[in-house]
């Protein structure tokens, strides 16, 4: 029987880990901030990278943040790379040949990529009709065979008794 002592020892004990849970959840919501401003960090670092290279100029506050929060949220690198190489300034750098050699560069991998991908897809479909073929095989081979069962030829002959 609990008396008194116990509950408040229990209710003691409650009350810590409740304290270190809230700890921890405090801990790792900071340990999260962190991540998050050292990630919007890194990406403002590839949006600057990207209007130099691409434009020739360093990004406005306004644009720096905007892009950055846009990849952060998941818009594809290559589709912010692309909406500065068709911007009106990016033809008056002359960066914009070396953009379209890699973007000539990635349709040729994609393209190898494809390549590789239906020859996969034309293996993995040769082999899964040869399982076809050999589960039908095995298929019929059974049917036989309790057709035989069935017809008393795979029943063993009765022992004959010994002559001791």
């Amino acid at each position: 029987m609990q008396g008194p002592n116990d509950v408040a020892g229990l209710l003691g004990r409650a009350k810590r880990w409740l304290d270190s849970r809230l700890e921890w959840e405090l801990r790792h919501r900071r340990r999260a901030q962190r991540l998050e401003a050292h990630t919007q960090d890194d990406w403002r670092g590839v949006v600057r990278a990207s209007y130099v290279a691409i434009l020739g100029r360093e990004p406005d506050d306004q644009g720096r943040r905007i892009h950055a929060e846009r990849l952060a949220a998941g818009l594809p690198l290559e589709a912010l790379l692309a909406e500065l190489a068709l911007a009106r300034d990016a033809e008056a750098t002359g960066n914009f040949a070396d953009l379209a050699a890699y973007a000539d560069a990635i349709q040729d991998r994609v393209t190898v990529l494809e390549q590789r991908l239906a020859a996969y897809e034309q293996r993995a479909a040769d082999e899964a009709r040869a399982e076809q073929r050999t589960l039908l095989a095995l298929t019929r081979r059974l049917a036989v065979l309790e057709d035989r069962l069935n017809a008393g030829e795979g029943t063993p002959a009765s022992p004959t008794p010994s002559a001791a």
